[in-house]
C-alpha cells in the first residue's frame, strides 16, 4: 500500500514539474496582456482574460516564444517559478484619425480569397486544438464547455463548393471533454443549437469562408478605413461600412498586415444587424432569439513561409426572449490548433457529424469538472458554484 502510495505521488509529482504557469503583462501599464500567443516545442497556446497560460515544460530549458501584434516578440528559457510574471515592451506607434481614402478594402479582399494558398498554407492537416463554448446571460456565465477535439481538413480551407458535404474538407473528433457545465436555468446552450447556426460555424471555420462573406455582402459597397497602428513590421487597419439596407447591417472590425507579404496575419470583422429575429420552439413554449451582431477572429503564425490557423473565435451577441421575459444574452466559440501536423488523409475515431448537430449537441448531461486545467478566475469561480 506504502508503495502504491508513493507511486501514485510520484507521478504527481512529475505532472506539476512538468506544467508551469506564466503570467503576460503590458510592460507600460503592467496589466495582464489576454490572448498572447505562446509556442512551446512546437505546441500553440494562448494566455487566458488573466494574462495567464500553463506551459507543458518538458524540460526547464524549453524555449517559450510569445508573441503579441505590436509588442516586442519575446523568448524565454530557463522559467524556474510558478507564476512568473513576463513583460512585453510595446513597439506600435498609435497614429490619431489618419483615413487612408486610397487604401481598397474590397480590393484587399478580393486578392486574398482568389489568391489564399498564395499567403496560407492549403494543404490538409490534422491538428489538436481545444474547444471552448461559453454562454453569458446578463454578462454572467450561464454555460461553460472545454474539450480537446481532433481536427482533420482537407485544405485548411471551407470547401466553398461543399458546403452540403463538410465531411469532404472537414472531420472533427471529440476527444476529452474537460469542464462541462450548464445552469439550470430554462435558458441554455442547446437553445442556440440550430441549423442555422452550424451552417455559420461552419462557413467561417477558415479565414477564406469570411472572405467569401465579405465579397458578397460588401460588393461595390464603399469602407472606410483608418490605420491604427503601426512598427517595421505590421500595420493595423479599422475598417467600417455605413449601415447597408439589406436587414440594416453594418460591417466594422480591424486587422493587422503583413509589411512584407500583404497577408492578414490578425482579423476581426463584427456584422451588426438592426434587426434579425427568429423563432424557436422549447418545452414550455417558443423562444426569440434576436441576433444583434457576429464577431468572428482569426489568428495565425507563420511556418515554411505560409501562414497557419492558430486560433478561431466566434461570437454571437444579442437579445433571447423566453415567456415574455428578454434577457440579454453573448456566446463564445473559439479553437486553438494547438498542433498540426501535416497528414494527407485520415478517418478520425469518435467522429462527430458537425454538419448536422452543433459540438455542444454531443456532450453528455452530466457536469465534468478536472481542475488540473487552467481556467480565468470568473470561469473557476462559474465552476466552483453549487
Amino acid at each position: 500500500m506504502k508503495q502504491t502510495t508513493f507511486f501514485i505521488a510520484f507521478l504527481m509529482s512529475l505532472y506539476t514539474s512538468a506544467q508551469m504557469r506564466i503570467k503576460i503583462l503590458d510592460e507600460e501599464t503592467k496589466t495582464p496582456i489576454k490572448n498572447a500567443k505562446t509556442s512551446i516545442n512546437q505546441e500553440i497556446l494562448y494566455t487566458n482574460e488573466d494574462g495567464i497560460v500553463r506551459l507543458p515544460l518538458r524540460d526547464r530549458s524549453s524555449e517559450v516564444s510569445i508573441e503579441v501584434p505590436f509588442y516586442d516578440k519575446k523568448i524565454v528559457k530557463n522559467i524556474t517559478e510558478e507564476n512568473q510574471e513576463i513583460s512585453l515592451k510595446p513597439t506600435y506607434n498609435k497614429i490619431e484619425d489618419v483615413i487612408l481614402t486610397k487604401f481598397d478594402f474590397n480590393a484587399l479582399v478580393k486578392n486574398l480569397y482568389e489568391n489564399y494558398s498564395k499567403f496560407y498554407n492549403t494543404k490538409s492537416h490534422l491538428y489538436n486544438a481545444q474547444y471552448k463554448d461559453k454562454l453569458f446571460i446578463n454578462n454572467k456565465i450561464n454555460s461553460l464547455l472545454i474539450a480537446d477535439i481532433d481536427l482533420f481538413t482537407t485544405r485548411n480551407a471551407v470547401g466553398m463548393t461543399l458546403m452540403g458535404n463538410v465531411d469532404e474538407y472537414l472531420q472533427i473528433a471529440l476527444d476529452k471533454v474537460k469542464y462541462y457545465k450548464v445552469d439550470n436555468s430554462e435558458i441554455n446552450f442547446k437553445k442556440f443549437t440550430n441549423r442555422r447556426s452550424i451552417s455559420w460555424f461552419n462557413g467561417r471555420m477558415f479565414l477564406n469562408g469570411e472572405l467569401a462573406i465579405l465579397q458578397f455582402g460588401l460588393n461595390k459597397i464603399p469602407v472606410k478605413t483608418k490605420i491604427v497602428y503601426q512598427d517595421d513590421i505590421m500595420k493595423k487597419f479599422s475598417f467600417e461600412t455605413e449601415t447597408l439596407a439589406r436587414r440594416g447591417t453594418t460591417f466594422r472590425g480591424n486587422f493587422v498586415l503583413d509589411k512584407e507579404t500583404g497577408a492578414v496575419t490578425y482579423m476581426e470583422v463584427e456584422q451588426t444587424y438592426s434587426k434579425s429575429e427568429r423563432e424557436y420552439k422549447s418545452d414550455n413554449g417558443k423562444i426569440y432569439i434576436n441576433t444583434k451582431s457576429v464577431i468572428t477572429i482569426y489568428d495565425f503564425y507563420k511556418k515554411n513561409e505560409k501562414y497557419m490557423p492558430s486560433k478561431l473565435t466566434l461570437i454571437q451577441k444579442g437579445i433571447i426572449t423566453n415567456n415574455k421575459k428578454s434577457e440579454n444574452f453573448s456566446r463564445m466559440r473559439e479553437i486553438v490548433f494547438t498542433n498540426a501536423r501535416e497528414l494527407p488523409q485520415t478517418n478520425l475515431q469518435n467522429k462527430i457529424d458537425v454538419s448536422k448537430k452543433d459540438i455542444i449537441s454531443y456532450i453528455p448531461d452530466n457536469e465534468i469538472k478536472n481542475t488540473k486545467d487552467l481556467l480565468s478566475k470568473q470561469e473557476q469561480e462559474f465552476i466552483d458554484e453549487p
